[in-house]
């Protein structure tokens, strides 16, 4: 979806400083009403959701805005750096949440290297030797003490255990950092 039709969606102007500082000052919960319709199917809302969700994997990050802007830093750097805002935490997600995020169909996974095709295809950076750890860390079906009775249980794990349980953890430790440590 382009600038100008996310802004047109929300009724902002379409190009300049203005657009960018509308869309941002813009609440969902004015949206929906203003523009809902009839059919489900045609709500806009559902339509930059949607548009939103094909974009490829790996084709797109966050927009940097740098030093005061929206968005200053990498949220990686930003929370590392503790330059973020202190709220109450609660993280967590459902057991088979990696299978939306496994991408392909279970037909699909068969081999290690079908998983390294399709689950790191998210993450065109990551390299060989961290796909052969990862891989390493979840044994194929068959394994002795292996938990996966599939290559698609398994490769449905790895990206739900990546994609959530890393990012909660990581989360974690850096908000409770100053409680366990104290400052600095």
């Amino acid at each position: 979806m382009s600038l100008a039709s996310a802004a047109t969606f929300a009724g902002c102007p379409t190009a300049g400083n203005q657009a960018m500082d509308c869309l941002r000052s813009s609440s969902v919960g004015e949206l929906i009403p203003r523009r809902f319709t009839q059919s489900t199917s045609s709500h806009p809302l559902g339509a930059l959701v949607s548009a939103v969700n094909r974009v490829p994997n790996g084709a797109f990050a966050p927009v940097i805005d740098g030093p005061g802007g929206f968005l200053p830093d990498l949220p990686s750097r930003l929370i590392a750096s503790g330059n973020f805002s202190a709220v109450d935490f609660v993280g967590g997600h459902c057991t088979g949440d990696g299978k939306t995020f496994a991408s392909g169909k279970p037909s699909s996974f068969v081999t290690d290297e079908d998983i390294r095709r399709i689950v790191f295809s998210r993450w065109p950076g990551v390299s060989n030797m961290t796909k052969d750890k990862a891989l390493a860390l979840y044994p194929r079906p068959g394994a002795p003490n292996s938990p996966f009775p599939t290559q698609w249980d398994r490769a449905w794990t790895m990206a739900g255990e990546i994609i959530f349980t890393c990012m909660f953890v990581k989360t974690a430790c850096y908000i409770m950092q100053p409680f366990m440590y104290g400052p600095n």
